[in-house]
């Protein structure tokens, strides 16, 4: 899957996604202000920063203004949020494979408030998100 850098004035965040389209859905939900670049593979695809969201997503084929695209698309994103680590990532999921399923959750939090420099909690931001698609995906799901 493609990793991202969420480029933003911070934390060193990466994240994954299936491709650029979600990797500046999840961007641009947590702040305009904000940009993702393309690290893993290396690539050269990158989202705006500050500006021009709109145009590039209408580029890309895609409506912000019309719901159907997010719907359509509600796992992936979910799923790309849920994947926002702050610090070395390989050190990260090393840590959380060694941690037992009921305890991951503390394991989390602990190493983002042990990593995060910045007031800006945007781990904790990502992850409310993904609990946010989760409820949304289980409601569509209900009927």
């Amino acid at each position: 899957m493609p990793r991202y850098e969420l480029i933003n004035p911070s934390d060193y965040y990466t994240f994954e996604a299936r491709d650029i389209l979600i990797a500046g859905a999840v961007t641009m939900f947590l702040s305009s202000n904000f940009g993702a670049v393309q690290i893993h593979p290396e690539g050269d695809e990158r989202t705006p920063m500050l500006f021009g969201w709109e145009e590039w997503f209408k580029s890309k084929g895609v409506d912000l203004h019309d719901p159907k695209w997010t719907r359509e698309n509600l796992q992936a994103i979910a799923e790309a949020f849920e994947s926002f680590v702050i610090g070395d990532r390989a050190e990260y999921m090393a840590g959380l494979e060694a941690t037992l399923e009921a305890d991951r959750p503390a394991f989390i939090e602990k190493w983002n408030n042990e990593k995060r420099s910045s007031v800006n909690d945007i781990g904790k931001a990502a992850r409310s998100y993904a609990t946010q698609c989760r409820k949304m995906l289980e409601a569509v799901a209900a009927g």
